[in-house]
């Protein structure tokens, strides 16, 4: 993969439970010392969720989305949710599948909430809770978590946090004392980091809040 598409990043993942279950991998290319990506296209790939061993993976095309950083499989199965600029996107999730595997093919949206990301920060990973999608993301140190309606593309801050780090991936799973866990990496630029290590942050529904 990363010699023939030189795709050499897995962004956040998600588990999709069509096909008999399988774990569904963001793929992209990364250049740290530059932080562009050469490669100009991303591609969803596809892992047994028991072993990891690898599949197959479809790419998408370069007009609806340079890069990918995150997946999230609907609740429902149908949809492939990532985003591109300051849109949200959906691909079928019936066409992740051998017959469209890379090298050739190329996804192409099912669904596109035009600006539903406009004003947010830059979207690092997704998760479903309660029918909303919860996006996590950083603008430097203004940390955040919002949720979308995916029915008219309106979000709402959940969580803020003034961190200094590199945010990462949602799941919604009981875990910690929490049900939301959101990872947050340590970067030493342009700040000395929150934590030194991979920490995971768990959190709990806010009182009277139903948890998922």
């Amino acid at each position: 993969m990363r010699r023939s598409e030189g795709f050499n990043h897995i962004g956040d993942p998600s588990f999709d439970p069509s096909a008999g279950g399988r774990i569904l991998l963001p793929l992209e290319c990364f250049n740290p010392l530059s932080g562009d990506d050469p490669c100009r296209r991303g591609a969803i790939g596809v892992a047994d969720p028991v072993s990891l061993h690898w599949r197959y993976y479809v790419k998408v095309s370069a007009a609806s989305a340079r890069k990918l950083m995150w997946v999230e499989a609907s609740p429902d199965g149908r949809l492939v949710w990532t985003s591109a600029a300051d849109d949200l996107l959906a691909f079928a999730a019936s066409e992740v599948n051998q017959r469209n595997a890379g090298p050739d093919g190329a996804l192409r949206p099912v669904r596109r909430l035009r600006g539903a990301l406009e004003g947010l920060p830059n979207v690092s990973g997704g998760a479903f809770w309660r029918g909303r999608l919860l996006l996590a993301g950083q603008s430097g140190r203004r940390f955040e978590v919002n949720s979308v309606d995916l029915s008219d593309g309106s979000a709402r801050r959940e969580i803020q946090l003034s961190l200094a780090g590199e945010s990462e991936g949602l799941a919604t799973v009981n875990f910690a004392g929490g049900v939301l866990q959101w990872q947050v990496m340590p970067r030493l630029d342009p700040f000395p980091p929150s934590y030194l290590r991979p920490t995971l942050l768990s959190f709990e529904p806010r009182q009277g809040a139903q948890r998922p």
